[in-house]
């Protein structure tokens, strides 16, 4: 058998490093995302982030009336089925 020892230190940040990967696993269980068609409204962040665009061209195609945006208080929101109808399949000449 072989033994090692550690120094105070290095046994501090090896328990420290065990302790926040737990937590992490924990906190990765216990957030699972809802998935988007179990949503009824998304957020603008949501909404972007599942078109692959940034902030400002989701404002600019909401702008332009390519996506329906609703307004709850303060609050812009998505109809996740307007989000999917968006987007529309379009045919490349070949």
């Amino acid at each position: 058998m072989i033994m090692t020892y550690l120094d105070e230190i290095e046994f501090k940040k090896i328990l420290s490093d065990t302790v926040k990967n737990a937590v992490q696993d924990q906190n990765a269980k216990a957030t699972v995302p809802i998935p988007p068609e179990q949503k009824q409204f998304l957020s603008r962040q949501e909404t972007a982030k599942i078109l692959g665009i940034s902030l400002v061209t989701l404002d600019n195609y909401v702008k332009a009336g390519y996506i329906n945006a609703f307004r709850l208080g303060y609050k812009v929101r998505f109809k996740y089925e307007n989000v999917r109808d968006a987007l529309t399949k379009i045919n490349v000449g070949r």
